[in-house]
């Protein structure tokens, strides 16, 4: 019951009796009062977000006359006139007969005024029906491929005034620009600007500061001259092409040999899916350059024969690697990565099929994936014979990685179009993944020590980590079976601890990630697969108490607690864990310790997951704490961050917080 909102199956009910056997009832009434609440209609969870958001997180607002001028630019057909007679620091710019937020020049002002560097940024928004708010859009932190898709930065963009001015120039260069692109000269300028500034320099401001009310949506030949015109002045090496259910217009990289690909399969005891595979992928697909490697970890003597026999019939290169082992996905794609000859790698499940409704989707991938920006390239994987989607990108959530939009239909346009474009994301299935082999090897293949699960989610994390973006081709299709020989973990027990140990073993290694997707805004819901605004509402703001005392770690078990999450930009909202012989029952506050030291109360975290990861017989369903932190109203200070529970305080090693310049 915790993990769908709608549509429960025995399996579901299953989990959550579990849930209750293992964390007792506290913890099943908590799943179902969610449960309960994400089934509300999206506008009463909008309602309700509103009120216990906006209103219990008031905005930072610059006082009068101390910030940076900003100037209201309307994106209509004066908007470059207006740009050249305006002076100002900034501009932001609004489309005709939308509203603004009453405050927003006073929040916009102190945004700036908390990030100087910033030079670019945006904020989300709603839309505004008879005086309701309704529709929400709440944005992924900078997304540039995303952005070359489609206008998701909308309203309220705001841009530094000398940055604007330049872009304005470089786009009025050419001939009939205004009257070329129209009602997409916004979005124009904020492409041409977003090339001239780095990505440090643009910012995504947290706030509903925008409410359209019409809407605007660019003629596709609009956006045709727009993304021609782009095409020429980045030098790319790619075509237009307008996607039907949207009406968006893509760019297609197109290269000028196609690049030989490796195409590696790891398969064991399965050759009929393994050919079906193979004859579906070389019937159904235009690209020609390309080879086969089969990694065997171990099949019979008969089937391994029977590979042998697909090896030596493939219509392209293929070998045949047989290393008997435990079962190492991971590992797998490693000997097949070593093995290989391609300029670009292709990791395929032997699960995955392919048909005539989509014959470039190699192309496509390997076009991607070949971009200097790139790193790893998924597809849109849907269920067999059906137009159910699997996969369109994978999230972060706090508890693990979870499918975005699984079960949906494909045949309707989706939130943020990520059925329909290309867009950045965070991570992606490895079950048909591409990249390219440079790139692969200096983030050093899939790490190894994750078996089974998470290996994919890793990868994803290392080339973010090394600067490139993931990203999911949607006009790339294939069919998956999914899981077909090792089955779900799911739903079995001992498989689903282990794939949480490998999540913890993950992201162990990549702090900056755990519980955090930029991809996918925070205020979205972290159950909800659909993208649904949250019904999980944050802590009550802390009030800080002053300690006259400074406090000295002394509690034991350096494993037994740590802090998973700090996100501070108005507000600080801490999350963490503390493991004790009574989980969830000690009261745990938080300090900031500098020159003198501040307390705050934190409430317990529900998460459900951790009582299985722990698996020794207790309930650590409530072991988390959170805590929402005015910090900007704490004296400028390099802060550590404690944590005090009971007569016990804990050193927290890294996470610290330096509040100065505001």
């Amino acid at each position: 019951m915790y993990y769908k909102t709608a549509g429960q199956t025995m399996k579901d009910w299953e989990k959550g009796i579990r849930v209750l056997k293992a964390d007792g009832i506290r913890a099943a009434g908590y799943a179902l009062v969610y449960a309960l609440r994400e089934r509300a209609s999206a506008q009463n969870r909008y309602n309700q977000w509103i009120q216990k958001f906006e209103y219990q997180l008031p905005a930072e607002k610059a006082a009068p006359g101390s910030g940076p001028s900003i100037a209201l630019i309307s994106a209509d057909a004066q908007m470059a006139e207006q740009i050249r007679q305006t002076s100002a620091d900034y501009y932001a710019f609004c489309y005709p007969g939308d509203l603004l937020h009453r405050d927003w020049e006073q929040m916009t002002a102190a945004y700036i005024q908390r990030h100087p560097k910033i030079r670019f940024f945006y904020t989300d928004e709603d839309r505004m029906q008879d005086g309701i708010r309704k529709d929400p859009t709440l944005k992924p932190d900078w997304s540039p491929d995303t952005y070359l898709s489609y206008d998701y930065v909308g309203g309220l963009l705001v841009m530094d005034s000398a940055l604007a001015t330049e872009a304005l120039e470089i786009l009025t260069a050419a001939e009939r620009t205004e009257e070329r692109y129209g009602c997409g000269m916004l979005y124009a300028l904020g492409l041409c600007a977003a090339e001239m500034i780095t990505a440090e320099e643009i910012g995504h401001f947290r706030r509903v500061l925008y409410h359209r009310r019409e809407g605007v949506k660019i003629p596709a030949e609009q956006l045709l001259c727009i993304k021609t015109d782009l095409i020429k002045r980045r030098g790319l090496t790619a075509v237009c092409e307008t996607e039907k259910k949207s009406g968006e217009v893509r760019i297609v990289y197109t290269l000028p040999e196609e690049p030989f690909v490796s195409i590696i399969v790891p398969s064991r005891d399965q050759p009929e899916l393994l050919s079906a595979c193979m004859e579906s992928a070389e019937k159904y697909t235009a690209y020609t350059q390309y080879e086969w490697i089969v990694v065997d970890n171990g099949s019979t003597e008969e089937n391994r024969k029977r590979y042998v026999q697909i090896a030596e019939s493939a219509s392209h290169p293929c070998r045949y690697l047989y290393e008997p082992m435990e079962f190492n996905f991971a590992k797998m794609c490693n000997l097949g990565a070593a093995e290989a000859r391609g300029s670009c790698l292709l990791f395929l499940n032997d699960d995955i099929a392919f048909d005539d409704s989509c014959s470039v989707w190699l192309a496509r991938l390997v076009g991607q994936a070949m971009q200097p920006e790139t790193g790893a390239v998924g597809a849109k994987l849907l269920y067999p014979d059906s137009t159910r989607i699997q996969h369109v990108g994978v999230v972060n959530f706090h508890h693990g990685a979870t499918h975005l939009f699984r079960d949906c239909d494909d045949l309707k346009v989706l939130p943020f179009y990520k059925n329909c474009l290309d867009t950045d994301t965070t991570l992606l299935t490895g079950a048909l993944l591409a990249v390219e082999k440079e790139k692969f090897t200096a983030v050093g293949g899939f790490s190894e020590e994750m078996e089974v699960t998470y290996n994919d989610v890793d990868l994803c994390l290392k080339l973010l980590e090394h600067g490139w973006r993931n990203v999911l081709r949607s006009d790339a299709v294939a069919f998956h079976y999914e899981s077909y020989a090792r089955g779900e973990d799911a739903a079995d027990e001992e498989k689903y601890r282990r794939c949480l140990e490998e999540r913890e073993r993950v992201f162990a290694g990549h702090k900056a990630f755990r519980g955090k997707d930029p991809a996918y805004h925070p205020y979205l819901s972290q159950s909800d697969p659909n993208a649904g605004v949250a019904v999980r509402y944050l802590p009550p703001p802390g009030k800080a108490k002053k300690l006259s005392r400074a406090s000295k770690p002394d509690m034991p078990e350096p494993g037994s607690f740590r802090i998973d999450q700090i996100d501070a930009d108005e507000w600080c909202y801490i999350r963490g864990y503390v493991f004790t012989d009574n989980p969830g029952k000690e009261k745990v506050r938080i300090l900031f310790q500098g020159e003198q030291t501040f307390c705050f109360d934190t409430r317990p975290y529900f998460d459900h997951t951790m009582t299985p990861l722990m698996h020794n017989g207790k309930s650590y369903a409530f072991c988390g704490f959170e805590a929402l932190i005015r910090h900007l109203a704490l004296p400028e200070d390099n802060y550590r961050i404690l944590l005090e529970v009971g007569n016990l305080t804990a050193e927290t090693g890294e996470n610290c917080l330096t509040l100065k310049n505001r």
